[in-house]
């Protein structure tokens, strides 16, 4: 490979070779979306369903009860979303907006949407279609999800600390069993 060096003109003045190339890669082009780790809000499952891509999964203890674990998605949405603001963002208790496509949310993982824990990569729609009598205090949330195709195990970044023991449907392999109720332990 080989590469060309800043030339000089005949005045010994430096000719900047690279300038046009800097003005040209200068501006990102314009059908590219930003890109940030971050989510602009959690999917509000009670309102719509939701099109995204799933891309990884961050588990931490609990704000409510440290020994149960939180498990939260990060979606890439294909389509536009009804999300709940983030509290942290100065939002009001369930402020909801619009998302658009491209935009990452964060979904709060439930048993119920246990099949997305191996569709990540592609897309995927979820629609909340009722709630399970499991015999425990609150009703297990029940989930639709249907993918555009075959997708792989989402990455998990597991940071609990008083939660490291409990089960999630997110470690559980596909063979495992379910409690007496017929459902996964979370």
């Amino acid at each position: 490979m080989t590469s060309k060096k800043s030339s000089t003109s005949s005045d010994s003045t430096p000719v900047d070779e690279f300038a046009d190339l800097k003005r040209m890669l200068d501006q990102a082009p314009a059908d590219f979306a930003i890109q940030s780790d971050d989510v602009v809000g959690y999917w509000a499952f009670e309102k719509a369903p939701i099109r995204c891509i799933p891309r990884s999964v961050k588990m931490f203890d609990s704000n409510m009860d440290k020994s149960k674990p939180s498990i939260l998605i990060f979606c890439q949405l294909t389509a536009q979303c009804v999300v709940s603001l983030k509290k942290e963002d100065g939002a009001s208790e369930g402020q909801l907006m619009i998302a658009n496509k491209g935009d990452m949310v964060g979904v709060w993982g439930k048993p119920g949407m246990r099949s997305i824990r191996n569709l990540c990569g592609v897309e995927v729609w979820i629609k909340h279609t009722g709630e399970k009598d499991t015999g425990k205090p609150l009703p297990m949330k029940t989930f639709d999800v249907k993918a555009a195709g075959r997708g792989t195990r989402l990455p998990v970044e597991d940071n609990r600390k008083d939660s490291k023991n409990a089960r999630t449907f997110m470690d559980i392999s596909a063979d495992s069993t379910t409690d007496e109720n017929g459902v996964v332990p979370f």
